[in-house]
């Protein structure tokens, strides 16, 4: 899942601040401090989405990796999340699940 789809965001108004609004308040019930020790389960999945797109720079890095993979898809064009409406609601992509890229189908054993 991309981390634009994990954390709900829209790739085209992402800034730093919203970014991080947006980290907050996914993580902080999953944070070990609010449970008391331990992590949520989500709570890694954020993180490493936050970390992937926390400042300009690593959202260009992000980005760029993932226009190097091949196989995008075309429905979000890679973002993992569409965009609806003039409202800008966000949800994870269907085409490839947030992904971001087409998933090989299961192949048949020959």
């Amino acid at each position: 899942m991309t981390p634009y789809a994990a954390m709900l965001l829209d790739y085209a108004l992402a800034d730093d601040a919203a970014v991080s609004a947006r980290f907050r308040t996914l993580a902080a019930p999953e944070h070990p401090d609010a449970r008391g020790g331990a992590p949520g389960p989500q709570w890694y999945g954020f993180t490493a989405a936050y970390s992937a797109v926390k400042s300009a720079v690593a959202r260009d890095r992000w980005r760029t990796a993932q226009t190097a993979r091949s196989g995008g898809c075309k429905a979000c064009n890679g973002w993992g999340v569409v965009i609806l409406g003039a409202k800008r609601r966000v949800r994870v992509c269907e085409g490839c699940k947030g992904e971001g890229r087409i998933i090989d189908p299961p192949r048949g054993k020959k």
